[in-house]
């Protein structure tokens, strides 16, 4: 029987993805959002400072929220993916068009398509109940 230390490599990679800001510990995760999130933040703060002074603060907290919640915030409706990701997927969607095997479909304007089963017209014939019981005889 083995008996292994694990605590030096917990602790270590419980260190990669926690940091403490100010006595708060937060994951590594919201320190990268957060981060790359202030580039832009920073950028519209400047810009809006010459036109209404410290007010700009707002802007980098508008900034940093949208950042937070384009990134971080899942969607509420279907496989609760990342919101980004879910942007993504409705503007890249063909609402509306007939996609078969991953290409649309272009028919005439105008036009309905039905998607069926089969491409072979079936024609219904009429059955009476002494075709269904005469199999028998």
């Amino acid at each position: 029987m083995r008996i292994y230390a694990l605590t030096p490599l917990t602790r270590r990679a419980l260190d990669q993805r926690r940091a403490v800001l100010s006595g708060i510990d937060v994951p590594w995760r919201v320190v990268k959002v957060l981060g790359i999130g202030a580039l832009p933040s920073l950028l519209v703060a400047f810009m809006a400072w010459s036109f209404v002074g410290t007010w700009a603060l707002v802007a980098f907290v508008l900034g940093e929220a949208c950042t937070w919640w384009l990134v971080e915030s899942r969607d509420t409706t279907g496989l609760r993916v990342r919101r980004w990701r879910g942007l993504l997927d409705r503007r890249q969607a063909h609402l509306g068009v007939l996609v078969v095997c991953g290409e649309p479909v272009i028919g005439r304007q105008g036009r309905k398509a039905q998607v069926v089963s089969s491409s072979v017209r079936v024609l219904k014939s009429e059955v009476t109940m002494e075709d269904l019981f005469r199999s028998g005889r």
